[in-house]
């Protein structure tokens, strides 16, 4: 070790350091390390760091006001949370959303649109869009957009009033694709334009009554405009159905407005296509239903608008009422019938009823288990002569003279032509006189008699004949013919006006239409 040392300076490990100063602890050289680092190249004393402020908590970032919070706009969070996943494009893919060519037809961009557009509206009429916005499949988003756009730019919109305009919006808000469509095409039409009663009844309307609402003011205005006994129009009287109170029974039995506004439209619309009695025997009312629907459009919708009105009664032409029958409002299972058929024919059949019995709506009879009275034809006669203000017999056909006869007279009469007094024939529907039925006379002409039957449309084809012997003419409306040969056998009376009755002048010698064989071949018999 010594010969080591000896070769090589040997270094005292204290060198560095004080006399008095300590051995070579870890102490001392973090100190002295310290103190090298003191001194910066040149020689001088560095500054010393301030230590770190203690960091402050993250500001909250305030998040920017998203106009679908605005409490007016009255939506659920759990619509706001449909909106803001549509409008930032959660249902598009990232491809969609980068491409500006086609962001133009992702949902993202016809949320934005919807949400834009809505904008110019009232705050309710506003509310109601972006509800039935959130409600809308993300499939179905462009449509709405479509829709509203075409709402919104359409001339008959744009020239309404800010209450019409609401009026449009509670429409849209029930609507889905067909019915915005159908919305859209009533707006623009002339009859629109014309009477801002429309989008009121447009408002209270879904689906179906929309679709008939556009078929009256596009296909069929002059219906909208028949007056009733009052002077009042159709549209006059629609609109009071979408307005009015609904009697008390029936907001607790849960008819809605809506479903009575929409079978008035469809029956006055098409009230061949829907109006019947369905599993009910109420034929004879139906027959007369068919008929005002179809002729007399403003009393039926009067008459509909006072029975489901707050005193559930309507006056008829000849003063007495029609009331409503409030133990049965809802179909049952085997009824197929709308709320205003039923309330209609209940109402009717009680009148009918009304001077020898009440009639029991739930069951389908009087209150001591019968169900026709005395007299054929009492029914019909008896609700004609009230509603039309005219005085109706019924004539009896149990004879072959009488029945030629009663042919003579049919054959002069059009009551398929608009404002003719309509004739209810009694008929047996099955053989040996059983099953006695009433259905709506049209006209009668070369050797076959035509009617419409109140079990609506038929599934049979044209020109097929039934199990009854019918031949069908019209399934769409249940329209029906038979021969005279059938009409001889089947057919045992008939409700017309006693005016009708006095124009026609009987025959000397009623007619012979006793069937004739076809004539032999020219050769002769064989």
């Amino acid at each position: 070790m010594e010969a080591i040392r000896e070769g090589r300076p040997s270094r005292n490990v204290n060198e560095s350091r004080t006399p008095s100063g300590p051995g070579p602890t870890k102490e001392n050289e973090k100190k002295e390390r310290k103190s090298q680092d003191a001194f910066d190249g040149r020689g001088e004393t560095k500054r010393a760091a301030r230590p770190p402020p203690p960091e402050a908590p993250p500001a909250e970032k305030s998040k920017p006001k998203d106009e679908l919070d605005d409490p007016a706009l009255k939506l659920t969070e759990d619509e706001k949370d449909k909106l803001r996943a549509a409008r930032d494009g959660v249902h598009d893919s990232e491809r969609e959303l980068e491409d500006p060519r086609r962001r133009r037809n992702t949902t993202a961009h016809h949320t934005a649109a919807v949400i834009e557009q809505s904008r110019s509206l009232d705050v309710d009429a506003r509310s109601a869009i972006l509800k039935r916005l959130a409600a809308a499949a993300p499939a179905d988003v462009r449509s709405v957009s479509e829709s509203l756009d075409r709402l919104t730019s359409s001339q008959a919109v744009q020239a309404a009033r800010a209450e019409e305009q609401k009026a449009l919006a509670a429409a849209a808000q029930r609507a889905d694709r067909a019915g915005l469509s159908d919305l859209s095409k009533v707006m623009a039409s002339p009859a629109a334009a014309a009477n801002p009663q429309v989008a009121t009844v447009a408002a209270q309307a879904s689906n179906p009554g929309l679709a008939a609402l556009r078929d009256l003011c596009l296909n069929q205005p002059a219906r909208l405009q028949v007056t009733d006994k009052d002077g009042r129009t159709t549209l006059d009287n629609l609109a009071t159905l979408a307005t009015q109170p609904l009697h008390a029974d029936l907001v607790k039995a849960g008819v809605s407005r809506a479903s009575i506004l929409d079978s008035a439209m469809q029956e006055i619309a098409n009230p061949g296509g829907v109006v019947d009695q369905s599993s009910f025997g109420t034929c004879s009312v139906t027959s007369c239903q068919y008929e005002i629907a179809r002729d007399d459009p403003s009393e039926y919708a009067r008459v509909l608008a006072g029975l489901m009105g707050p005193t559930g009664q309507a006056p008829m032409r000849n003063g007495d009422s029609l009331h409503l029958q409030t133990e049965y409002l809802t179909p049952r299972a085997n009824d197929g019938r709308s709320p205003t058929e039923i309330v209609f024919q209940s109402a009717a059949m009680n009148y009918t009823l009304a001077p020898w019995f009440d009639y029991d709506a739930a069951n389908d009879q009087s209150r001591f288990g019968q169900l026709i009275p005395a007299g054929q034809g009492a029914y019909e006669t008896r609700f004609l002569s009230a509603f039309t203000g005219e005085k109706y017999d019924n004539v009896t056909l149990d004879l072959p003279a009488l029945n030629s006869l009663g042919l003579d007279f049919l054959e002069g009469q059009r009551t398929r032509d608009p404002g003719v007094d309509p004739i209810i024939l009694n008929i047996w529907t099955s053989p040996g006189n059983k099953d006695a039925h009433s259905v709506t006379f049209l006209e009668a002409h070369d050797g076959r008699v035509y009617f419409r039957n109140q079990w609506g449309p038929d599934m049979l084809a044209r020109g097929a004949t039934n199990d009854k012997g019918w031949r069908v003419e019209d399934p769409a409306s249940g329209e029906y013919s038979m021969s005279y040969e059938d009409f001889a056998r089947n057919c045992y009376g008939f409700s017309a006006s006693q005016e009708a009755l006095a124009a026609w002048t009987p025959p000397d010698v009623p007619p012979d239409r006793t069937p004739r064989p076809p004539p032999e071949p020219a050769h002769g018999p064989r």
